[in-house]
């Protein structure tokens, strides 16, 4: 599952990044020609049909932003490591308390459980 794939049937999907960390697609030249925009190429293919914004969940105001954005959404997909969104203060009950009928799906490369749970990839590790 992807916000490409669900944006496709008709979902909006919004990509939340950070300045600190932008995804790194965004980089990823598919012509010769130099581009100095940074939503260019493989980005906008893999995003097609998908908004982004950046919010800095390291900071209060980030955490803010993010929980507004919560309460407008029916869904939060994740592919962080299990550590990451409770280490912001943003695990599955503080959501629902947001949002009670808010799904969160997380798909953490290395799983949920066990001792490689805190490992991190980058795209599908399937």
């Amino acid at each position: 599952m992807d916000g490409r794939s669900i944006g496709g049937h008709g979902a909006e999907v919004i990509k939340v990044e950070t300045m600190q960390k932008l995804d790194t697609q965004r980089f990823i030249k598919v012509t010769k020609d130099t581009v100095e925009d940074i939503n260019i190429g493989q980005f906008n293919f893999t995003n097609r049909g998908v908004k982004s914004c950046t919010i800095n969940l390291k900071q209060p105001e980030g955490i803010e932003m993010f929980k507004k954005l919560v309460k407008i959404s029916d869904a939060v997909i994740t592919n962080f490591a299990p550590r990451v969104l409770p280490g912001w203060g943003l695990d599955y009950d503080v959501l629902k308390a947001i949002k009670p009928d808010i799904i969160m799906v997380t798909l953490p490369a290395f799983g949920s459980i066990g001792p490689d749970k805190d490992y991190v990839s980058y795209a599908s590790t399937n």
